[in-house]
């Protein structure tokens, strides 16, 4: 019999299998690509590059199993003519450069817990985002005119000339520096921003109901493993909560597993997609104190205050394709700041932190937006 012509009819499981591949190589795009650099679930490795001074402390996770915690995570940028603007010192009218549009706060309260896993040695941290909200920062409201009254004849008392302490509206100090109002030449610019921080609240707003949760490790909570559950999803909403788990990973400590002493220093990294990028953070830990009973008898901290600095940068192949200058000034930065912990709590965040874009020219002029975070512990 001639074959030749007869159809060819694969079994169902081969031709499932062949679909599914067509299909997979028709939706492959450079996100999986990229996707390829970062390893989800990897405990970074903590390296520690000196142990300090005085008696050796160990630092550990003392409890975890009932660990909850309840945060008010804020975010604002500002435009600086500071050279010094990664300081942790806020000196807000020095800071605030000549600009038309106020900076914009953001605000998100969450809610955390660990819970066991089918791994004893791998539980969860989930989060849940009760709320979110944006409004703008430093906003003097326009001035409330004068009430008056028709036909009255009654002596006025004299005013003395006000005594000037503050920049006005129009009047930058020798620094540069302006506080923003609601009036004035640039009245425009602030009913736009008014309605740009309307959008922003909305947006934000929606962040409300989220499900955000990574796995935690001997070390801490890793940074690698956040995955995002969101009730409505859109582009704009992950955007939000993206930019509230960059914070997380920021906040999160990983601590080593050998004792180090006062001034001890160790450093770990890790590369995380954002905003669809691979991007590498090489975070630096110092221990800067201890409670008074770990120096003195126990050797082991109940809390810790450390002091932290940061790099992020976007990491690039070689064939990969160029990346947009408004995405690396958003996503490439140096930062440091200030980091509490309490070791019976991992989930008991609490933490100051500056950052601001690479330098690039440090000789060029203008301003450079300084982005200062805060993660507070409630309850």
């Amino acid at each position: 019999m001639n074959r030749s012509n007869q159809p060819v009819v694969l079994a169902p499981t081969v031709g499932r299998f062949l679909i599914g591949m067509l299909v997979a190589g028709l939706f492959t795009s450079p996100v999986l690509a990229q996707a390829d650099k970062v390893q989800r679930d990897l405990v970074p490795a903590v390296n520690v590059t000196s142990v300090g001074e005085g008696p050796p402390i160990l630092l550990r996770w003392l409890a975890t199993q009932d660990a909850a915690s309840t945060l008010q995570v804020s975010t604002r940028t500002v435009p600086t003519l500071l050279e010094n603007g990664l300081s942790l010192k806020e000196d807000t009218e020095a800071t605030l450069a000549k600009t038309p549009r106020p900076p914009l706060e953001r605000f998100w309260t969450i809610q955390g817990r660990i819970r066991e896993t089918e791994l004893p040695s791998m539980p969860r941290a989930q989060w849940r985002v009760l709320d979110g909200a944006a409004r703008l920062y430093m906003l003097r409201p326009a001035a409330v005119p004068e009430a008056t009254v028709e036909n009255d004849d009654r002596e006025r008392p004299t005013k003395s000339a006000p005594i000037q302490t503050k920049p006005g509206p129009d009047r930058p100090d020798p620094t540069g520096s302006q506080i923003p109002s609601a009036s004035g030449p640039n009245s425009s610019a602030f009913e736009k921003s008014r309605a740009f921080a309307r959008v922003q609240d909305n947006a934000i707003s929606r962040c409300a109901g989220a499900a955000i949760s990574q796995q935690f490790s001997g070390d801490g909570l890793v940074p690698t493993s956040i995955q995002i559950r969101l009730e409505t999803a859109s582009p704009r909403t992950m955007y939000e909560v993206e930019r509230l788990t960059s914070i997380l990973r920021l906040s999160g400590t990983l601590i080593p597993n050998q004792p180090i002493g006062i001034g001890g220093t160790w450093v770990s990294r890790w590369t995380n997609l954002e905003q669809r990028t691979p991007v590498e953070t090489v975070m630096t830990w110092t221990l800067a104190s201890v409670d008074d009973a770990a120096l003195e008898a126990t050797g082991i901290a109940e809390t810790a205050v450390l002091k932290v600095r940061y790099t992020r940068r976007i990491v690039q192949g070689l064939d990969d394709e160029p990346v947009a200058p408004r995405l690396i000034t958003m996503l490439e930065s140096d930062g440091n700041g200030e980091i509490r912990l309490i070791m019976r709590n991992p989930m008991h965040l609490n933490a100051q932190l500056v950052q601001m874009p690479v330098r690039r020219d440090p000789k060029a002029p203008g301003a450079v937006e300084v982005t200062r975070m805060r993660v507070i512990t409630t309850e």
